[in-house]
């Protein structure tokens, strides 16, 4: 998509500790925390409404649980003196009108004496009896109860099912361990920019190559798009050469190689998909062959030079679909003939990649905090035979919400599809102030510190959730497009700027080591 008009990935660990059994109208509820216990994580298998709340009881999101499949994430805040306070955890349970009572009984005995308990905003301090379990709070049923402990609390909250009996919901905190998410730069403009006249510099304030410095500070991967017979306008400098010359000399500095197919003369994203110029819009078959035909011929050349990729995008922020009218899946095309021209492309790959490993295939998907909408979409996908390895998301919190629900909707992708590895495929964020008045941006300064800060976070949550394996900082090297942007560089394009990893001056900033 432009990334100067709209923009906007995903994952939590899988392992869940198991709730206690229900009938057809309870629930079985699981949680986790991380190691630094700064998470929890609640699902259940009925349908239920999830609220989150800060360590006040302030409401900080609402989201139901529509079929019940559906991992929450759920926040603990920190204390000045170092303790940690909270989990912010609550659940609606919608039963039967026979059922009229909710009750919370908390463990004492895993609680601990000195332990505090939250429901409601009110505050309940440790029991007299820590051996024993007590019913502390009751309320209607259809009505929110917000439950939470410290670390190494247990919770068990109950309520009255239409039969009259009991039926309990277990939170839980487990141990998680962390592994290593790969970096990588989206290198797009970098050539075109060096080209034009950008000086790089790195961190010791030398000049050098931009693919040098990102092996300096540790990034494993290159990303770059390619587009169908692109003008050179608007950044769109791709072509089939310009990425062979940009992957050549990034495989010779060993970094694994990520081709996002735009499958486009333009921007590819959920704004806009236009077929290029030639090729067909009203008949899939000759669409299919021309497809396949160019795929063939950009797989083959790259593998010419030495530099096949490891990781191929099929399709840029491909929500509404790619090359549209017939592969929309919402308007002039369908599902059916989407699935066809994506696993053309898969089939187009493997057919041509002979001695050369089949790369990882990637769904590329836009709104990385919005769990319904990519949830919803993937299960699509599922019924339609998609072939692919990686989920891609989006995620810039000026469209796409806060860390945590980003993670919230990877833990969902980590939990319907156990076997999908998962990237964030774009992120970035300003070292200087934004100019389109984008809010949602409360979380960080918009100053270079900000913008290492909000990387240090994303690495941190992102190196506890399970599959999550690729980190993609998108507009790395958009530095002084006036050198190098066509036709001529307007507001939007300038804000881009302010969310590069280099300065205006072309010198690296702190965020660049803030994501390896």
């Amino acid at each position: 998509m432009k990334r100067f008009s709209l923009l906007l990935s995903v994952l939590i660990q899988a392992s869940v500790l198991g709730g206690v059994g229900c009938s057809a109208h309870g629930s079985t509820v699981s949680a986790q925390s991380t190691t630094s216990g700064q998470y929890v994580t609640i699902r259940a298998n009925a349908l239920t409404k999830i609220v989150r709340v800060d360590s006040s009881g302030n409401l900080i999101a609402d989201q139901t649980c529509y079929d019940g499949h559906q991992n929450e994430l759920f926040y603990e805040t920190s204390n000045s003196d170092g303790t940690v306070s909270f989990y912010s955890v609550s659940a609606q349970k919608y039963v039967s009108a026979n059922s009229t009572t909710a009750h919370v009984t908390a463990n004492a005995s895993s609680i601990g004496n000195a332990q505090k308990f939250k429901i409601n905003s009110s505050t309940y301090s440790s029991w007299s009896d820590p051996g024993t379990d007590e019913v502390i709070y009751s309320t209607s049923i259809g009505t929110d109860w917000n439950i939470a402990s410290d670390t190494d609390g247990t919770i068990y909250s109950q309520y009255a099912n239409d039969s009259g009996g009991w039926e309990n919901m277990s939170v839980m905190p487990v141990t998680t361990t962390t592994h290593t998410v790969a970096a990588g730069a989206d290198i797009s403009e970098a050539k075109g920019a060096q080209d034009g006249g950008v000086a790089f510099y790195d961190t010791d304030g030398k000049s050098k190559d931009y693919l040098t410095i990102f092996q300096n500070h540790d990034y494993k991967w290159v990303r770059c798009r390619i587009e169908v017979s692109p003008d050179g306008n608007y950044g769109l400098l791709q072509t089939t050469n310009y990425v062979k010359s940009v992957f050549v000399a990034a495989k010779a500095k060993n970094f694994k190689l990520l081709l996002d197919f735009f499958f486009s003369s333009t921007w590819a994203d959920p704004s806009e998909q236009t077929t290029p110029s030639g090729w067909s819009t009203t008949d899939l078959s000759s669409l299919k062959t021309s497809l396949q035909s160019y795929v063939s011929t950009v797989m083959t050349t790259l593998s010419d030079a030495g530099a096949w990729p490891d990781m191929v995008q099929i399709g840029n922020e491909v929500d509404a679909g790619m090359l549209w009218p017939l592969g929309d899946p919402y308007s002039g095309g369908s599902w059916t003939n989407y699935a066809t021209l994506h696993n053309a492309v898969y089939d187009t790959i493997n057919s041509v990649k002979g001695s050369n490993s089949m790369p990882k295939v990637m769904i590329h998907l836009s709104e990385g905090g919005a769990l319904g909408t990519i949830r919803w979409w993937l299960d699509q996908a599922k019924t339609y035979g998609f072939k692919y390895d990686v989920v891609g998301l989006s995620f810039y919190p000026m469209w796409q919400g806060n860390i945590s629900s980003m993670k919230a909707t990877i833990d969902e992708i980590n939990y319907r599809f156990p076997s999908a590895e998962i990237a964030i495929a774009e992120t970035a964020y300003y070292y200087e102030d934004n100019l389109k008045d984008y809010s949602g941006l409360t979380d960080y300064a918009q100053t270079e510190a900000g913008q290492s800060q909000f990387l240090s976070d994303l690495k941190t949550m992102f190196s506890m959730t399970k599959n999550l394996n690729y980190i993609f900082y998108w507009g790395a090297c958009w530095s002084q497009p006036s050198k190098w942007y066509l036709p001529s560089v307007d507001t939007g394009t300038l804000d881009v700027s302010y969310r590069a990893l280099f300065n205006s001056s072309g010198s690296a900033l702190k965020g660049i080591d803030s994501l390896p």
